[in-house]
């Protein structure tokens, strides 16, 4: 059983991942999916992954989520990679937990710092989970934050700083213009 830590609010914005709405898949539960084998977490621990394996792993597990739930794939890009790893190490590095960046800057102005211009994007954030699988979990679980996995977004990024209790997940989903 999941314990859930502790998450920040559920930051979506722009025109493409807008919450709520009547249409959206009931949650599912990932236990459910590993049991009858339609998805694998046993890539074991991102953070211990290198950056380009782990983008892949985690890939296979939230493209195989949306294929159930009759989503299109996302597919990785390097640019909300490097919005989301640098917005996770500093998370990390200044000890916060917030969409928003010390410096007041939102999703929005990171990924467009990294030269991505968005029509639209979301952001989850988790704190104190050991895998890929009790993240993605914890972020079906929530609705919020299961609105932006089920969002018609198609690029993604997960970044990861810390260990143990401080290890911090950013996902980063969006759409180019």
């Amino acid at each position: 059983m999941l314990s859930l830590k502790p998450l920040a609010a559920v930051a979506a914005f722009g025109v493409l991942a807008a919450c709520g709405g009547s249409g959206s898949p009931t949650t599912t539960d990932v236990t459910d999916l590993l049991a009858d084998g339609a998805l694998d977490f046993s890539s074991g621990p991102a953070a211990s992954a290198d950056p380009g394996d782990r983008d892949v792993d985690f890939a296979t597990i939230l493209n195989g989520l949306r294929e159930i739930r009759g989503l299109p794939d996302v597919t990785y890009d390097s640019r909300l990679d490097a919005a989301a790893q640098k917005h996770a190490q500093d998370l990390v590095d200044n000890d916060y937990f917030s969409h928003t960046s010390l410096n007041g800057d939102q999703v929005r102005d990171r990924i467009q710092a990294e030269g991505y211009d968005p029509r639209g994007w979301a952001e989850n954030l988790a704190r104190g989970y050991q895998t890929q699988g009790a993240t993605l979990q914890a972020w079906i679980d929530s609705p919020g934050h299961n609105d932006n996995l089920n969002a018609t977004l198609e690029e993604f990024a997960l970044g990861v700083a810390g260990s143990g209790n401080d290890l911090t997940w950013v996902l980063v989903l969006a759409t180019e213009r």
